[in-house]
């Protein structure tokens, strides 16, 4: 896990956080299911909570776990940077009355 710290200066310090821990537990049956338990250290490292969806695949022979991602995670931050440059990649000709009179960025 990398944690990025910008402070007044403009100095960027990075702290690695790394987990040397094999953690070994048992596979467990829930319900017709099977399931394990992951420990405290794995998921805070991880960014996983109790309530996050998670994607799990297999990946040459290993089972990956990791946090799903918002459908729309970013989509703010893009929108605000393409109001910013919006005269760059919108030609004057393409602009019409709804655009010039309705339409607002908010």
């Amino acid at each position: 896990m990398y944690i990025f710290i910008w402070n007044n200066n403009n100095i960027v310090i990075t702290l690695v956080i790394t987990i040397d821990t094999v953690m070994e537990t048992k596979i467990r049956k829930i319900g017709n299911s099977l399931g394990v338990v992951i420990s405290k250290a794995i998921l805070v490292a991880s960014d996983i909570n109790d309530s996050d969806k998670v994607n799990i695949s297999f990946d040459k022979g290993k089972i990956v776990i990791e946090k799903a991602k918002r459908p729309r995670d970013g989509w703010e931050k893009r929108f605000k940077q393409a109001k910013d440059v919006e005269g760059q990649f919108f030609p004057t000709e393409l602009i019409n009355k709804f655009d010039e009179e309705e339409w607002t960025w908010e």
